[in-house]
């Protein structure tokens, strides 16, 4: 993902907005033109990244959904449509096509608007592991790969993006539980990120909410350019009202925690590793956050 820009944009971004100061701390090691010195400070969560750091891992986390949003629908139209060949509407507009060759089911997408997302064009595969599929029921288990699927969510204003994404799935009856891991590429124009990650099953349970992801945001060894130079994880925590994203560098860390009663401020902090005080405190509105996420993919 090329960024070499990024940072400084972001930050002149972030300053522009109406920002509460709830703490201090020191501002990291700041070159005298607003630019970081060198790659090296990327290996830390600081006062001085934080935000652009933060985007990425709440971007991580709402693409986890929208890959759960497409599996969804690949399986809603297997069992509306009788595992039918056709073309087939979409909620808000366009179309899909779902061609069935025993039992591999293969997702064809003409501006298909579902609300929570808008796909131009791509294809989803779900291939069917179970012996015997039945008619109207779920699969049991089976496997989704996603490719080159050019879309949008959210809003109408961002920019296409393009996925290729692989899933599996499968649902248990016993008492134990199951991790369902995700592996997939996000990119826009010249930026790309890598994302792979896990979701915790419980017995009869869809895989929904991701356990943790990893962000891999590395040194681009033809350009130099750099973003975060080491890999971050990505966990949730209180259901999805609190996200924590950790540098595996020095275990540095930005939390962002949803303002009750309504969610529309997020509140985030900036701590080093081991240490329960936050070196810096801003709170910021859903708004700017969402166009944070935006800029950081």
């Amino acid at each position: 993902m090329q960024t070499s820009n990024f940072i400084p944009r972001i930050t002149t971004f972030l300053a522009a907005l109406s920002l509460c100061a709830c703490g201090g701390g020191g501002a990291g090691n700041e070159g005298s033109d607003g630019n970081l010195p060198d790659a090296q400070d990327f290996n830390r969560v600081n006062n001085y990244n934080y935000a652009y750091v933060y985007a990425l891992g709440e971007g991580a986390y709402r693409r986890f959904g929208e890959v759960n949003v497409l599996r969804k629908l690949a399986v809603q139209t297997m069992l509306n449509k009788a595992s039918l060949s056709g073309d087939y509407r979409c909620g808000l507009g366009g179309s899909l096509r779902m061609d069935v060759v025993g039992k591999t089911y293969s997702f064809s997408f003409n501006n298909c608007d579902v609300g929570s997302m808008f796909v131009s064009s791509g294809q989803l595969i779900l291939d069917v592991n179970d012996q015997v599929i039945v008619p109207g029921q779920a699969p049991v288990e089976y496997g989704v790969n996603i490719k080159t699927l050019s879309y949008r969510a959210d809003s109408t204003a961002q920019l296409l993006q393009v996925m290729d994404a692989s899933v599996g799935e499968r649902f248990i009856s016993g008492g134990k539980t199951l991790d369902v891991a995700y592996f997939f590429f996000v990119s826009q124009n010249d930026k790309k990120q890598r994302y792979a990650g896990s979701v915790t099953k419980v017995p009869g349970a869809e895989a929904e909410t991701p356990s943790w992801i990893a962000i891999h945001t590395d040194v681009d060894k033809a350009t130099g350019a750099v973003n975060y130079a080491k890999t971050l994880d990505v966990r949730a925590e209180l259901g999805d009202t609190r996200l924590i994203v950790t540098g595996r560098g020095d275990k540095s860390s930005v939390t962002g925690t949803k303002l009750a009663p309504t969610g529309q401020s997020i509140k985030l902090e900036v701590r080093a590793y081991g240490s329960d005080t936050p070196t810096l405190e801003k709170i910021i509105s859903a708004n700017d956050l969402q166009e944070l996420v935006w800029r950081a993919l």
